[in-house]
């Protein structure tokens, strides 16, 4: 290579510098308390967004701090990771507040490495904030104080001897997590979290790996309010231990002042993995907890009350309670009057009966509820309490980021934007770094992001259709990332259809999981069910339905009518899509009246949820129906209509029957409890047998016909699903006889008005159409009439029906429950 004349290497080197100069100015500074500046206060007036202050060692007495840009504020220990600088860096506060976040301005501040002293609420905050390893000891009010927009992490702080809660949350957007913390002797409630009036995307609350001792009233405090929010809490890992009133309570109609009622706040709140020791109530619940996993030992009062509704107790051992367990919906797993075996830090003693004996897989109302990997826990179960036992005591080695990008999440137009939920948590290692950041893996417009580095930033979508979102996080050294899809639709809620091999299934064009862009359902009295899909003329061709196939059979071809109509020669045509695979356009009628056309090729695809998408190639083309068949002569063109129907009672006791959720069998009963029993939630089976319904039969019309045995006007709110079986075997009395059968993706819900007529066997006593479930059990490999089909319901609420001995003891068999069928054998789809 030749040598730089010198003119020109001078050149490039004072280039160099200005670009290095410039490029300097884009990246945060660093601030040193009081060395640039004397005060915090005038560091914090003086700091440019993004930059770093670190206060030295000494005392500062300071307040009144307002902070409108994104700063890092922190002491050495934020550098040298020794904890002897948290200590050595005191703000006393002068009996007023420290620091105050602004709403819109100070916006993902760090506060960490400090010891905050003498304050009355030391930070208060309006935005989002991150608050670790500091210290607030001996402060008025409360220590952290979350306003209606704060939200974010608060983690590895010591918070004691505060005249009100060591953590106060009032917000109500973001997220919150709350973990690793020492929350000590405040007097109040160590966390108080008021769920005000509030709807939008979840918000989450994960509360986890905290002490929470000596709290002069509830450990944890939820206060309900009226309404019911969009909120969900975690809480878990917790010891929760010797506080004045309640370890969790839960209150209701915004007081705070603990009564030990509990409540009816409908949000669901997780409770598990916690030890809950030496309160005066363990845990005072609502109607949607799920505690499982917990010790729950020498309160004074109660273990656990007021578990009612979608609320369940499981899997817990109960210890030196005045009374273990009062007034509570319970599963199995439940140990009383056994010593739970730790010793002074709450750690399992060797040989206590709480190791291992947990569950990591709970089930609660056809809702996985709990699902625990096993590299969580060291033996053949999780343990009970908050301290798994046997953990190692090697040096901790750096681990990835723990990424959860959500759920999936839909929209609908005109709303065309979603404040995302990340969820972030790392190690702390190897030092104390964590970077996020968002980005679009894939969509059909574009993807705008308020702040990408944020974990709840607002992304705003430029068209509709489905999106993929990826959520990064990297500590210096490890990256982990996850995946997140965004719907955004005109309509739809998700629907799915059923196709099994060998069969011909038809379904409305207007039964779409999704309906996109300028597509819209439209009146059409030439449509078979009197409802077509169009895209409108003059509002252009972005316009789609997306129907969510299950598919069943392995890789079996699937041939695919579509009923459409276009108006001339310019609307006429469409394009269908399958499994992502390229588009195939077909032409349907140019004259307004509606023909079948055939997809040129057939499709397949492996077992699963599969997308059709069936789209407007131009504007003004209208479809109605589809079938997918795996007859490749099949020609709906040409078939006449044969319709039957079908009436099928229990015929025998074994055939409607009760489980507990103890998995207890009740075989033979006066009654029917639709599902609440005494307090015990059950589930019911109801087999018919010998049902004349041929293989590849087309269900039209289900339903499952009840009488009223007894009046009931409880809110109640029911799951259907049948057996997956071809032939369902008869009901025996061995535990979980009902719960252990394979169930149907099918499902359907039914919230069934007042029985308020005994003997009434009207529509209130009639369920919803389950054609469905009824499809996808004829479906199954080896139906053949004269088989017979179970159909399980679960839920909550209580209704009282008949059952095949109360029919018969009262007379009358036509009482029995009774399944309706309308099927048949060749469909007239000519219309």
């Amino acid at each position: 290579m030749k040598r730089l004349k010198g003119k020109l290497w001078k050149f490039l080197f004072c280039k160099l510098v200005v670009l290095c100069c410039l490029s300097g100015a884009s990246y945060a500074g660093t601030i040193h308390v009081p060395k640039d500046y004397s005060t915090i206060k005038a560091a914090v007036s003086n700091a440019s967004s993004g930059d770093v202050i670190i206060i030295a060692p000494g005392t500062y007495r300071e307040n009144g701090i307002d902070i409108n840009k994104k700063l890092t504020i922190t002491s050495q220990y934020y550098t040298t990771k020794d904890t002897k600088y948290i200590n050595q860096t005191v703000i006393d506060g002068g009996r007023a507040t420290v620091f105050e976040t602004i709403n819109g301005k100070g916006v993902n501040v760090e506060i960490s490495g400090l010891k905050f002293t003498n304050a009355s609420k030391p930070i208060i905050i309006n935005d989002l904030v991150t608050i670790k390893n500091n210290i607030f000891s001996d402060n008025g009010g409360d220590a952290i104080s979350f306003e209606s927009d704060g939200y974010g992490y608060v983690g590895y702080n010591t918070i004691e001897n505060t005249s009100d809660d060591g953590i106060d949350v009032d917000g109500r957007r973001g997220y919150y997590t709350i973990e690793h913390n020492m929350i000590l002797n405040n007097e109040d409630d160590g966390i108080e979290i008021r769920l005000y009036k509030y709807s939008g995307p979840t918000v989450k609350y994960t509360i986890n790996n905290n002490t929470l001792s000596g709290n002069g009233e509830d450990g944890i405090q939820l206060i309900d309010y009226s309404d019911v929010s969009d909120r969900v809490f975690s809480i878990f890992n917790n010891v929760i231990v010797n506080n004045a009133m309640a370890g969790v309570g839960c209150m209701p109609d915004g007081n705070t002042k603990e009564n030990y009622g509990g409540s009816s706040m409908k949000e669901r709140a997780y409770l598990y993995h916690n030890t809950i020791v030496g309160n005066v109530v363990g845990v005072t619940g609502a109607d949607n907890m799920i505690a499982l996993n917990n010790i729950i030992a020498n309160n004074k009062n109660e273990g656990i009350k007021r578990f009612k509704m979608d609320s369940v107790v499981g899997y817990s051992i109960f210890y030196n309670n005045g009374l273990h367990i009062k007034d509570c919906i319970t599963a199995d797993g439940i140990r009383e009057d056994v010593n739970p075996k730790y010793d002074s830090n709450y750690h399992l003693l060797d040989g206590s009966p709480c190791i291992d004996k947990g569950t990591a897989y709970f089930v609660w109302h056809s809702d996985v509820v709990l699902n625990i990997p096993s590299s969580s826990y060291k033996g053949s179960s999780p343990d009970l309490g908050a301290k798994e036992s046997g953990s190692s005591t090697e040096p901790p080695k750096n681990q990835p980021p723990t990424v959860n990008a959500g759920s999936l999440e839909v929209i609908y137009d005109p709303t065309d934007y979603l404040t995302l939920g990340g969820q972030v948590s790392d190690d702390g290692l190897p030092d104390d770094t964590l970077e996020t950041f968002w980005s679009m893996v894939s969509g059909p417009g574009t993807v705008t992001f308020s702040d990408p580095r944020d974990t709840d930033a607002t992304a705003t979508f430029s068209k509709q259709g489905t999106y993929k979102l990826k959520l990064t996080a990297n500590d210096g050294e490890l990256e982990a990332s996850d995946t997140i899809t965004v719907r955004y639709v005109e309509d739809g809620d998700g629907d799915t259809v059923t196709i099994a091999a060998p069969n011909t299934v038809p379904f409305e064009a207007e039964k779409y999981a999704w309906l996109v862009g300028t597509a819209k359902k439209v009146s059409d009295a030439d449509a078979s069910g009197g409802t077509a899909i169009t895209a409108p003329e003059g509002m252009g061709d972005w316009a789609y339905a997306e129907y969510s196939l299950i598919i069943t059979e392995e890789n079996y071809p699937y041939y695919v009518w579509i009923r459409a109509k276009g108006s001339d020669d310019g609307s006429n045509s469409l394009s269908v899509s399958f499994q992502e695979e390229p588009a195939i356009t077909v032409m349907t009628s140019s004259d307004g009246v509606y023909t079948w056309v055939k997809l040129p090729k057939s499709l397949s695809a492996p077992p699963g949820n599969r997308p059709l998408i069936i789209k407007a190639a131009e504007d003004g083309v209208i479809w109605d129906k589809a079938i997918i068949t795996t007859d490749p002569s099949y020609d709906p063109r040409s078939i006449v209509t044969t319709i039957y129907a079908l009436d099928v009672s229990i015929a025998q006791g074994d055939d409607d029957v009760e489980e507990k959720n103890s998995g207890g069998m009740r075989m033979s009963s006066s009654d029917l409890e639709l599902v609440v029993d005494s307090g015990i939630i059950q589930n019911i089976g109801l087999r018919f047998n010998s049902l004349d319904i041929p293989s590849g039969a087309i269900i039209t019309k289900a339903y499952i016909q009840f009488t009223t045995d007894e009046i009931s006007f409880d809110e109640t709110i029911l799951m259907i699903k049948g057996e997956a079986s071809n032939n369902a075997t008869l009901f025996v009395g061995s535990k979980g006889n009902i719960s252990s059968r394979p169930r149907t993706i099918a499902k359907v819900s039914w919230n069934p008005a007042a029985w308020d007529i005994k003997g009434e066997s009207g529509q209130d006593q009639q369920t919803p159409d389950i054609t469905s479930i009824v499809r996808e059990i004829i479906n199954q490999p080896g139906w053949a009439a004269n088989n017979a089909m179970v159909f399980i319901i679960s839920g909550t609420g209580r209704r009282i029906a008949e059952s095949f001995e109360g029919a018969r003891d009262h007379g009358d068999l036509n009482k029995a429950p009774k399944l309706h069928i309308e099927y048949s054998k060749m469909q007239d789809f000519s219309l």
